[in-house]
C-alpha cells in the first residue's frame, strides 16, 4: 500500500487462491465472458489464449525448479 491503492492486494490474493484452486474451480461467471482470450499491448502478442499462456507460464517456471 506504498502508493496508497489497495487493488494490486486483491490481484495477489486472487491469483494466489486461484492457483492453489484450478481454473476449473473458477465460476463461470468470471471465466465464460472472457472467451479463454486476453489482448496484450506488448508488440507482437495481440490476442493470445489465457489457457495457453497458463501453460506456457507453468513450462517456463518448471524450467527454472530444475
Amino acid at each position: 500500500m506504498l502508493g496508497l491503492d489497495t487493488d494490486c492486494n486483491g490481484a495477489s490474493a486472487g491469483s494466489i487462491i486461484g492457483i492453489l484452486s484450478g481454473a476449473k474451480r473458477l465460476p463461470d461467471k468470471w471465466t465464460k465472458p472472457l472467451h479463454d482470450r486476453i489482448e496484450s499491448y506488448i508488440a507482437g502478442e495481440g490476442v493470445q489464449s489465457i489457457s495457453k499462456l497458463a501453460v506456457r507460464s507453468t513450462d517456463i517456471a518448471m524450467r527454472g525448479m530444475v
